[in-house]
């Protein structure tokens, strides 16, 4: 997410995460292509220690079975006029472990590929090991429909501006993801 937003032009943007790993890797591609990256480790359950314009994540949301407290924490983050930009995919849930073994294995040879097509690949990153964890690991808290979707945002604060649904390829099979935009609401300002 980072890569593209400043390949779309956005000058400087500060990445979060709790995880070290992915904070790591932005470093090292943030380094290479010359981007203004500020990393920092962070618990989306904690107040974020400053305000923004926008939020971005991709699918972040399902990645968390109570999703209410994220969404009031992100809101909290956002400036009076602040937008949140994210996906959240449409399905069942995966508690980790529980993909087949030939999902996992082309989830895998599919990091390894894209990695070695990439300008990234002299970061020597062991990308097969990190995927591999990260598939077997990986769970996932999906929501049930666009009507879920209204409740969880209205009652995080958030006023749904745009909700849209599209099928992707996704992590290791094809899904179903809503794009969704949503602002500050009205009521959350002080």
């Amino acid at each position: 997410m980072p890569f593209l937003c400043s390949s779309v032009g956005i000058q400087e943007l500060d990445v979060c995460d709790i995880c070290y790993t992915p904070l790591e890797i932005c470093d090292k591609v943030s380094k290479v292509f010359g981007y203004k990256w500020n990393t920092f480790r962070h618990d989306i359950n904690k107040p974020l220690k400053k305000k923004y314009s926008v939020i971005i994540n991709d699918a972040f949301l399902s990645r968390f079975e109570r999703k209410e407290s994220m969404l009031e924490r992100i809101a909290e983050g956002l400036d009076e006029e602040g937008y949140y930009i994210t996906t959240l995919k449409e399905g069942r849930a995966n508690k980790g472990g529980e993909i087949e073994e030939e999902l996992k294995n082309n989830f895998i040879e599919k990091a390894v590929n894209k990695y070695n097509m990439s300008s990234i690949v002299d970061l020597n990153i062991p990308i097969k090991k990190i995927a591999s964890e990260y598939v077997e690991k990986m769970s996932s808290y999906p929501v049930k429909d666009e009507n879920e979707i209204e409740t969880l945002f209205n009652n995080g604060d958030l006023e749904l501006i745009h909700v849209e649904k599209a099928k992707v390829p996704g992590e290791y099979e094809p899904s179903e993801y809503f794009r969704i935009i949503a602002k500050k609401a009205k009521s959350h300002l002080h």
